[in-house]
């Protein structure tokens, strides 16, 4: 079994959105064009983008099950009731954490990224390097966040694997490659 790893998932995620062939760099249009920006009540492909990036960083080729421990959501609300359920939601970011984003006029959590590196705090926010599904265009951006108005850092490398309580751990068909 793949032991968690938030460099695993970073990586993962970095190769998702930019990819590399013969070594030399190549923007993933062609992959980013099918994520729209989640607009006030269409999260879906930013959470289709965690499933996605957490299941495959996670896969063991030679067992065809993967160790990541978050199901799959169907939004990024449902995602951080789990992590506030399970105990995992911080209001201070960790390298590989992922970060859920709260919209006010929504009422509810609407994004969610991956935490790549820490940059600094300053206005009454935490400042990351996240990736996430277009929203950055293809690459890490740097973007504050605000614990005080309600986003939230989901610490999954917290959780306990599922399959030591008797449930199955995920395979590829229960998750959209």
């Amino acid at each position: 079994m793949i032991p968690l790893s938030p460099a695993l998932l970073i990586a993962c995620a970095s190769g998702r959105l930019t990819g590399r062939s013969s070594g030399a760099f190549l923007p993933r249009r062609d992959r980013l064009a099918s994520f729209v920006p989640p607009a006030p009540g269409d999260e879906v492909a930013s959470i289709n983008f965690i499933n996605s990036v957490g299941f495959w960083a996670h896969y063991d080729h030679v067992t065809g099950y993967s160790s990541w421990p978050l199901p799959h959501m169907d939004s990024v609300n449902a995602l951080a009731s789990y992590g506030r359920r399970a105990k995992v939601l911080f209001d201070r970011p960790r390298i590989g954490d992922l970060v859920v984003v709260w919209t006010p006029e929504l009422n509810r959590f609407t994004r969610a990224g991956i935490v790549a590196a820490l940059v600094g705090a300053n206005g009454g926010g935490k400042r990351c390097l996240t990736l996430g599904a277009r929203w950055h265009c293809g690459r890490a951006r740097a973007a504050r966040f605000r614990p005080s108005t309600g986003d939230r850092f989901l610490r999954w490398v917290n959780l306990e694997r599922p399959a030591l309580f008797g449930i199955p751990l995920s395979r590829p068909d229960a998750v959209a490659a």
